[in-house]
């Protein structure tokens, strides 16, 4: 890190999510938010880095809690048609967890 800094480059350390959360500057900035997750409960997240004073981001979904959680719902709001899901999920070209909070899907 210190030649980057020596060549004028913006850089610092990447941090675990431990020590992100107990960094005063992080916590200076209000860089967390806490969301709802349906089955593990309220959860720590960390906000986007860029803030507008005309419109600010917020907490809409909770984070995964396990892998695909969101696929169809993520390739819904891209555009997707249902068969079109359906076909790249039965190619094996998608994930779709068959845990958890979403257990409900058709």
């Amino acid at each position: 890190m210190g030649l980057l800094q020596e060549a004028d480059i913006i850089c610092g350390p990447l941090l675990d999510y431990d020590r992100l959360m107990s960094e005063e500057h992080f916590k200076q900035y209000a860089m967390t938010a806490r969301a709802e997750h349906p089955s593990t409960g309220s959860l720590t997240t960390v906000r986007g880095p860029v803030r507008f004073s005309s419109s600010q981001a917020e907490v809409r979904e909770h984070t995964p809690a396990i892998p695909g959680e969101h696929t169809e719902e993520v390739l819904t709001e891209a555009g997707f048609e249902k068969q079109e899901i359906t076909d790249l999920l039965a190619g094996g070209a998608l994930f779709v967890s068959t845990e958890g909070p979403d257990e409900e899907r058709s």
